[in-house]
């Protein structure tokens, strides 16, 4: 997954293929995806949950926020009860992935929504979000900031740090959002995951 993940960063004509490839393994591994995730013995949550924190700490109060490349929907589970009064909505291309994430949702309770959709390109206005997540999966610099309201947030969480599958470090982050107007506010980690946060300008 590292090798097609940085022949799409890098082979800009090849995403196409690499985007159908990833589909075929994601909607392959949709049933057994938690467990699998579990199984590496860290809190998948824990860096995102960080990033979360500098979030508030700028009394930022969301009220639409979007997960993209939610898999099967822990990460857009924990943002609805983290943010109750607002929408929330997590995107997958995967259509088994947002099955499983619809199945886990209505089985939590979640007042979540689940969609399929590509993170390139997702079905919502220009800037109607007021914060956009990604969990373990490679940013759209540009559809990001086409998607934030000004002065909206986005929080980036690696759960495993650098052996993250689709893992982008805070400098090659700081370095593509700035060309889009969206500016570095924090970044960290909670080891061994590491997070970044981006506000639009």
């Amino acid at each position: 997954m590292r090798l097609l993940y940085l022949v799409w960063l890098n082979a800009k004509p090849l995403r196409p293929l690499c985007d159908r490839l990833m589909l075929r393994l994601f909607n392959s591994w949709a049933a057994g995806w938690d467990a699998h995730t579990e199984g590496h013995g860290v809190d998948r949550l824990a860096a995102l949950n960080a990033g979360l924190d500098a979030v508030d700490a700028r009394d930022a109060s969301p009220s639409r926020v979007v997960d993209l490349g939610c898999g099967t929907g822990a990460g857009t589970r924990m943002l609805a009860e983290r943010y109750p009064r607002a929408w929330v909505t997590g995107v997958d291309s995967s259509p088994e992935m947002i099955a499983a994430a619809t199945r886990n949702g209505a089985s939590a309770g979640s007042s979540a929504r689940f969609t399929v959709g590509r993170l390139q390109d997702v079905d919502l206005d220009d800037e109607s979000v007021d914060l956009v997540v990604l969990l373990n999966a490679p940013p759209a610099f540009d559809e990001i900031e086409r998607l934030l309201t000004p002065g909206g947030t986005v929080v980036i969480a690696a759960s495993r740090g650098s052996s993250t599958a689709f893992y982008s470090g805070e400098q090659r982050l700081a370095r593509g959002f700035r060309r889009y107007g969206v500016s570095t506010v924090a970044a960290g980690s909670a080891p061994p995951g590491e997070f970044y946060v981006g506000a639009k300008r």
